[in-house]
């Protein structure tokens, strides 16, 4: 294919003609020189996929195929260009080859991208695949010894709660959560702590945590309600027109989204500014809860066992209004179990237990290329 005037190949082959063992990169461009004795099956064109192109181009000698990806936070236990790589090996295509022998098939997954391993670092890493004698996951920048900054910041400081509802846009369907709820997106829990991705992380991830602001704040709704309606009762309280209405209005609508926006929050609280009386004061307070959220909590794996199904149960039996996010990240093939053996509970079948939960289950790694 030809673009101005510059020509380009869905997948590309550089390296040495005889090695042993072949990279697989996507989107990164390995020199002949930084390779030395390797070569690296360079795809430049992901979907769909050219089987019949990395057949072709993969040297007769290759005996270690690996997949050199970078990752910074990786759900599955293996990457997906992997799930790729042996689909080509298992392809007709590939089979319609006669006596030849199949590589073995090896994960390199890192936060580092690959052009950014110099020659004598991929040397190492190459000297430590070709050790690996069967299908494997390894980290090649902890072996070459390549600092990422795959901290997470929270590790390191506490984060505000607006900081943690600009960092769920970078967890699975984040982004889609961001685009439906906007403004109204609240999200109680640290959703981007450690231990939603299988280590132990912080408190603020927990359900039970998450669960607890949700709870005060609608508390303090209820409060809100109350102090409006003391006030439209209150005849001898001197209201503006304009505030009457926009306060009736809230009240028979609070919990309609579409109402109780942030729009008319900004409306009354404008009005609000603008009376004097002390009677008003008990409203003023809780004036940060005018607009009607979308609260969710968001967490993993570990809601599912023992400790963590039991803050899941304390939010499903409460009948607050409150959206859960459960991402299965365990690793295949143990998402039955953890290590210990173990068995996690099927959160959502437990939730439909309940009439006032609705429950709706997708899988969003079932294929990559959706």
């Amino acid at each position: 294919m030809t673009l101005f005037d510059t020509s380009y190949s869905p997948v590309t082959y550089v390296g040495a003609a005889d090695a042993a063992l072949v990279y697989a990169t996507f989107g990164s461009e390995l020199s002949a020189e930084t390779l030395g004795a390797a070569g690296a099956v360079q795809i430049s064109l992901y979907r769909p996929l050219s089987v019949q192109a990395v057949v072709a181009l993969l040297p007769q000698s290759a005996t270690r195929l690996v997949a050199l990806e970078q990752v910074v936070r990786q759900p599955t236990a293996w990457g997906p260009l992997l799930f790729d790589l042996a689909t080509v090996l298992h392809s007709h295509e590939w089979e319609a080859q006669e006596d030849r022998a199949r590589p073995i098939i090896l994960d390199a997954v890192s936060a580092a991208s690959p052009t950014e391993f110099s020659a004598a670092q991929l040397a190492q890493v190459t000297k430590h695949a070709e050790e690996l004698n069967s299908p494997a996951h390894f980290d090649p920048a902890a072996i070459a010894g390549i600092t990422t900054s795959n901290t997470l910041a929270e590790d390191v400081a506490g984060l505000s709660v607006d900081e943690q509802k600009k960092r769920v846009e970078s967890i699975p369907y984040g982004q889609l959560l961001r685009d439906l709820f906007k403004q109204r997106l609240h999200v109680a829990n640290a959703a981007e702590s450690r231990s939603i991705w299988g280590d132990a992380g912080q408190v603020g991830s927990t359900p039970e945590f998450g669960f607890g602001q949700l709870a005060a704040a609608e508390r303090e709704r209820t409060r809100l309600v109350q102090a409006v309606t003391d006030v439209l009762r209150d005849v001898s309280v001197p209201l503006s027109k304009a505030l009457h209405t926009a306060l009736n209005q809230w009240l028979g609508s609070k919990d309609d989204a579409a109402v109780a926006s942030h729009a008319l929050a900004d409306e009354i609280n404008a009005l609000l500014d603008a009376e004097t009386t002390s009677s008003l004061d008990a409203v003023r307070r809780l004036r940060g809860h005018f607009a009607r959220q979308s609260s969710w909590l968001v967490g993993a794996d570990e809601w599912a066992y023992d400790l963590g199904s039991s803050g899941v149960h304390h939010v499903i039996s409460s009948g607050l209004n409150v959206n859960m996010l459960v991402l299965d990240t365990a690793q295949y093939p143990f998402a039955a179990t953890d290590k210990n053996g173990t068995r996690k509970k099927d959160v959502g079948l437990y939730a439909m237990n309940y009439g006032t939960a609705y429950v709706a289950s997708v899988a969003v790694y079932a294929s990559y290329t959706q």
